[in-house]
């Protein structure tokens, strides 16, 4: 996405580098689902009508993770970083950068509501993440679909109680070189998030905080809805 050449120097934790024999399962997952290694653009997408209730379960979750994620951004040297938070399975509650990063990861699907499961966009870190329940760093030309050729990514599983990962922070790339710092960042904003679950005790029921009607989406542009999204 970045279109940024690779660098062979990688400062990061070598225990979260993803095994060959898991890379090997994961492609194989993919294979077996039929996604295409030349995919561009993520295959589930949540809109309208289905995207109005994910919302409303999830807004709490994102203010908090919005408000972390730009008092991080802000004082971060690499202006082309990409955080994202999903939920329990792979699904983008939020995500924060600049607006030309956001803007270009939109044209390849990666917005509030869409998948990051295998079967949306075959192997990447959130998918490997939560699959595992352990962080995982991963770099390129590791992920099995073109979409995902140029980053550079690390995730970390969000769990809170009975081992099962509520939600997944990722932090992407365009920088190889600065995976090593992307992996304490992300330990440390998954720690925040955790403790906000925690602390505000937030089950799936619990969080259903009106924002906008499926009536009132339904009746935007495409564009206007990626807008709204954007800036909420």
């Amino acid at each position: 996405m970045w279109n940024h050449p690779s660098v062979q120097s990688m400062q990061s934790d070598e225990t979260c580098l993803i095994s060959e024999p898991r890379l090997k399962d994961s492609y194989q997952r993919c294979e077996d689902i039929g996604i295409e290694r030349k995919l561009s653009i993520a295959s589930d997408v949540l809109q309208g009508e289905k995207l109005s209730p994910f919302l409303e379960k999830h807004h709490r979750l994102a203010c908090n993770a919005n408000s972390l994620f730009f008092d991080t951004f802000r004082h971060l040297q690499d202006q082309k970083a990409l955080f994202i938070l999903t939920d329990g399975v792979g699904r983008i509650i939020t995500l924060s950068s600049k607006p030309e990063v956001l803007a270009l990861a939109a044209t390849h699907g990666i917005v509030v509501g869409a998948s990051l499961s295998e079967a949306s966009l075959g192997t990447n870190a959130v998918s490997l993440a939560l699959h595992h329940a352990e962080p995982v760093v991963i770099r390129g030309q590791q992920h099995f679909c073109k979409i995902f050729a140029d980053w550079y990514c690390v995730a970390i599983p969000i769990i809170v109680t009975d081992g099962k990962p509520v939600a997944c922070l990722d932090i992407s790339t365009c920088h190889e070189e600065t995976l090593g710092d992307k992996l304490a960042l992300a330990n440390l904003l998954a720690t925040k998030i955790r403790n906000f679950l925690q602390n505000n005790q937030l089950e799936s029921d619990d969080i259903n905080i009106p924002v906008v009607s499926a009536s009132q989406i339904s009746t935007l542009t495409a564009r206007q809805q990626q807008v709204l999204v954007l800036f909420s």
